[in-house]
């Protein structure tokens, strides 16, 4: 199954609110009834994990059963609705990815979660830094999120789809509450994967499921 990911950020002028009510009562009933996506899924973001602000407003995920039935609905695109109005549109972007779940646990709306977008160092290549992300550094932050009694899901949606952009993909992380995403990855080793990519860090949402 195909993932698209699209991540957007508010032009200037736009509040976070005026943008998420035009996303859920305008937008998003538009895409479903337009694509019919198989899962439809929008993430709010609220600040960096660190405390600082967030680049972004928020994100779409749809999912797709195949490239081809992605690369239709890509060429067909969406009728005008007025969202792409709201945006900075030189800071909005797309992923096409291939999802690996690695730990599914339950979710609910009140669930903390993380992304995480990562971006391979130049030197690096695409091959070597979606194995290296694959064999090493997936199994090293599932074991951890087990260890965690907070953790509940952890997904990895590498870009490796052709369609190269802004990050080289993204990971997602729930933990059940704040004490969870405290105590993050307990016991976690180097693994190496921070030296193959740019700096990176995490950002706090929280999920809006239109489409299950």
């Amino acid at each position: 199954m195909i993932k698209l990911v699209v991540v957007v950020r508010a032009k200037d002028g736009v509040g976070q609110e005026e943008l998420r009510q035009h996303w859920l009562d305008v937008h998003a009933p538009n895409v479903v009834a337009s694509i019919n996506p198989k899962r439809y899924i929008l993430n709010f973001f609220e600040a960096r994990l660190d405390g600082g602000p967030s680049p972004y407003d928020g994100m779409a995920s749809a999912w797709f059963d195949s490239l081809e039935q992605y690369q239709e609905v890509h060429a067909q695109g969406l009728p005008s609705d007025g969202f792409g109005d709201l945006l900075a549109r030189d800071e909005t972007f797309r992923l096409v990815t291939s999802e690996i779940v690695a730990l599914d646990g339950k979710v609910t709306p009140d669930t903390v979660k993380g992304t995480f977008f990562v971006r391979r160092r130049p030197e690096v290549t695409e091959a070597d830094y979606f194995q290296h992300w694959r064999e090493k550094h997936l199994p090293n932050v599932r074991a951890a999120m087990v260890r965690n009694p907070g953790g509940l899901r952890y997904a990895v949606s590498p870009a490796d789809l052709g369609e190269p952009g802004n990050w080289s993909g993204l990971a997602e992380l729930w933990w059940k509450d704040a004490r969870g995403e405290e105590l993050f990855l307990p016991g976690r080793t180097d693994d190496g994967f921070r030296g193959m990519s740019e700096p990176y860090f995490g950002i706090r949402g929280h999920e809006v499921v239109i489409v299950e």
